[in-house]
């Protein structure tokens, strides 16, 4: 035999009658490869063998065993049950073939048989066995559990995947409640959702939101999604049950939390550290001025006595020489006190906020106040574009807050306005309100006149790595962070509203205690 010839399907014809047999094999012989048996006995051996045939054509009247108690042998056999079997009988009552059906027939075929009816009905019931083995293979091979559960909550079938995810053989699970599935624990809320599903089955995964588990035979559970999809049937609608095991998935996106939360508390620090850098270089600069009035004041009058101090040695001193240096002595000194006062009060300004941007202590702040004094921090980032602030906070609105964080909050909010907002630009606005709500919160607002977002962005820049800038120095953590210590610190929240071209505008709100 060709390698060709054995790559047909195989026939096993059946009938006590050689001239009968004769008569098929002819009609089939170019097509397939045929076997024969006389008897319902060799058929069974046949039918047993590992070149096992693909389809059966069976006689019904023979001695011994009739067609249809070889019918009954094969249905029953665990290698045979799936055989296709087309029942040739000269018997053309409705009782006979409704037994056939009964034992499991596929079709029918009345005696004398026509060739061409034949060959039609065995292609065409060989190619539908295909498809439905194919079909079976693919059940098989998915990567989830199936199952197919009645409105009785019996299992009616059962995939090769539930050995290896839940412990047991198919043919174990058939015919049981799938109740041995679920926690005990679980059991009774399971009742209802099922009972609730076929009121209005519809293809969803099951408990959308929470957390579901499985049980395996040994008693052991794990974490699982569940796809629920009705099949509608004769004796009522079953639903095909998808069982997915998500335990390695939820590790990993634990762990992916970790590296997150990880990874932005990295940000944070490097942007305190930042923040603390913008503040001394800040402090340095505003400093200079009253201590170089301190320095120059201090030279001048140490001129002037020594002037004095010549002129009373010498008698050259005249008392409206001395007058005048008593009145520039009074001024010097004022101006002197001044300055000092202003280094000062820049010193205790300095500490506070390098003590709030190191840490995340609470205390009572003005919130106008606290901005003006903060806007200074950040005036770095504006100058290259030639931006500007313009404030609008009210006197007195007063809340107990971090100031540390809220302050990190107000520097990548004005941060990520230079970055997006004003790209390719100069000359930008960036503003700051705030305003009481009826409910006694404080909303603190940063605007911008830039470019704007469309809806589609709007809908992620709050999710972590998401970045317009991917490859070009953006993390995508900015907002994120944002959105984390406005919830997680500060105990508020955030929105954003925008459109292309007028710009955008984040509204963070805040408890007033």
């Amino acid at each position: 035999m060709t390698q060709g010839e054995h790559d047909k399907p195989l026939l096993l014809l059946v009938d006590d009658q050689p001239a009968n047999l004769h008569v098929l094999a002819a009609s089939l012989k170019h097509h397939y490869r045929i076997k024969t048996a006389t008897n319902g006995r060799s058929a069974l051996e046949l039918a047993a063998l590992a070149d096992r045939p693909q389809l059966i054509l069976l006689d019904v009247m023979m001695p011994e065993l009739s067609g249809f108690d070889v019918l009954r042998r094969l249905r029953e056999g665990a290698d045979t049950h799936d055989i296709a079997v087309i029942v040739v009988t000269a018997d053309t009552s409705e009782a006979s073939q409704l037994e056939g059906l009964e034992l499991g027939a596929d079709d029918f075929l009345t005696k004398p048989v026509s060739p061409g009816l034949l060959l039609a009905r065995v292609r065409n019931l060989l190619r539908r066995k295909a498809a439905e083995a194919r079909f079976r293979q693919v059940v098989e091979l998915m990567p989830s559990a199936l199952l197919i559960v009645d409105q009785k909550r019996r299992i009616r079938f059962a995939n090769g995947m539930v050995q290896a995810l839940l412990g047991y053989a198919p043919s174990m699970l058939v015919g049981e409640q799938v109740d041995v599935l679920i926690p005990p624990d679980q059991v009774a809320q399971h009742r209802e959702r099922v009972a609730e599903y076929f009121v209005a089955a519809c293809p969803r995964p099951m408990a959308q939101g929470r957390a579901l588990e499985a049980r395996r035979r040994d008693g052991s559970t794990f974490p699982c999604e569940i796809g629920l999809s009705p099949i509608p049937g004769d004796d009522g609608t079953s639903v095909l049950v998808s069982i997915f095991d998500t335990s390695e998935r939820r590790q990993t996106e634990g762990r992916l939390r970790q590296i997150n939360s990880e990874l932005e508390q990295q940000v944070m620090q490097a942007e305190k550290l930042a923040s603390l850098g913008r503040l001394v270089a800040n402090f340095a600069h505003d400093i200079g001025n009253p201590i170089g009035n301190v320095t120059a004041l201090a030279t001048s009058l140490t001129g002037r006595i020594r002037t004095v101090r010549e002129g009373v040695k010498s008698g050259a001193l005249r008392r409206s020489d001395l007058e005048a240096f008593l009145d520039t002595s009074e001024a010097s000194t004022t101006m002197l006190a001044s300055n000092l006062g202003r280094a000062c009060e820049l010193l205790e300004s300095f500490k506070q906020m390098a003590l709030d941007q190191a840490t995340s202590q609470q205390r009572e702040i003005d919130l106008a106040q606290w901005v003006e004094e903060f806007r200074y921090t950040l005036a770095p980032m504006l100058a290259p574009g030639k931006h500007r602030f313009v404030l609008d906070l009210s006197a007195g609105l007063r809340l107990h807050t971090s100031p540390g964080p809220l302050g990190q909050v107000l520097a990548n909010l004005v941060s990520n306005a230079v970055t997006h907002a004003f790209e390719g630009r100069s000359g930008g606005t960036i503003r700051i309100s705030a305003s009481r709500q009826p409910s006694g919160a404080i909303e603190l607002c940063v605007g911008d006149d830039g470019v704007g977002m469309p809806p589609a962005l709007l809908a992620q820049i709050f999710e972590p790595f998401f970045t317009t800038k991917a490859g070009r120095g953006g993390t995508g953590l900015g907002l994120d962070i944002v959105r984390s210590i406005v919830e997680n610190t500060l105990g508020g929240q955030i929105s954003v509203r925008s459109e292309p071209g007028t710009g955008s505008s984040f509204a963070v709100t805040l408890p007033a205690a």
